[in-house]
C-alpha cells in the first residue's frame, strides 16, 4: 500500500513503520520516531457522525418543545379574547 506522509518532524530514514489501516485507508503510523494518527480517517468520520447524530436529536427536542410551547400559548391567547358577533 502506498503511504505518504506529510509535516512529520524529524527525521526518521530507513526506521520501519507499522501501517494500520481501516477498511482499506491508512488510519495509524507506529515507529521508533514516527507516531501518527490519521485525521481524516475512516473512524474520526464515523465518530463524527455520532456526534452529528446527538445533536441533531437535542435541536428536535428543544425546537419541538420551543413549538409545544408556542402552540399552548397561541391556543390560550385566543381562549381569552372576547368573542364579537
Amino acid at each position: 500500500m502506498v503511504v505518504s506522509l506529510h509535516h512529520v518532524d524529524g527525521s526518521g530514514v530507513g526506521t520501519p513503520v507499522q501501517v494500520t489501516v481501516y477498511r482499506g485507508a491508512p488510519v495509524r503510523l507506529d515507529g521508533d520516531h514516527v507516531h501518527i494518527n490519521a485525521v481524516d480517517s475512516p473512524a474520526d468520520r464515523r465518530n463524527d457522525a455520532r456526534e452529528t447524530a446527538r445533536a441533531m436529536m437535542y435541536l428536535g427536542t428543544l425546537l419541538g418543545g420551543g413549538n409545544l410551547v408556542i402552540a399552548l400559548a397561541a391556543r390560550l391567547s385566543n381562549r381569552r379574547q372576547p368573542k364579537v358577533g
